[in-house]
């Protein structure tokens, strides 16, 4: 059994009902009843009339849509994988060297520089 839908009001029109309507250039339109056949030749638009499954659907009436409803969406899982030339291991390792030790690293060796060029020009000052 299949059921058609009403080209003005969205309605479903089972076998044997509605009304079909030709065009002059070849194009078929389904109806469900006189009413609907007649707004659509008159060009009433369906989002405007108020009885129209159209209008409803534009207009969000009779829809109530539980947040909990809602279709839940799948979590990204990144997947490591080796690229050419590097394995699987290397990159794992270059992941677990911690940047901000390395900044650490880099600050003290510059707090020591500092100190040692003040150290010589201290010495310096010194023998003058």
């Amino acid at each position: 059994m299949k059921v058609g839908l009403c080209n003005f009001s969205g309605f479903k029109i089972h076998p044997g009902r509605g009304i079909l309507a030709i065009t002059r250039d070849g194009r078929s339109f389904r109806f469900v009843d006189n009413k609907s056949r007649q707004m659509f030749f008159r060009k009433r638009n369906p989002r405007v009339i108020t009885w129209t499954q159209v209008y409803r659907r534009v207009n969000k009436k009779g829809v109530n849509v539980d947040v909990s409803a809602r279709k839940k969406q799948r979590k990204h899982v990144k997947i490591e994988r080796a690229i050419v030339g590097v394995s699987l291991e290397a990159i794992a390792k270059k992941k677990a060297s911690k940047p901000a030790g390395n900044k650490e690293a880099a600050i003290k060796e510059l707090k020591k520089d500092k100190k040692s060029k003040k150290d010589k020009k201290d010495k310096k000052d010194k023998k003058d």
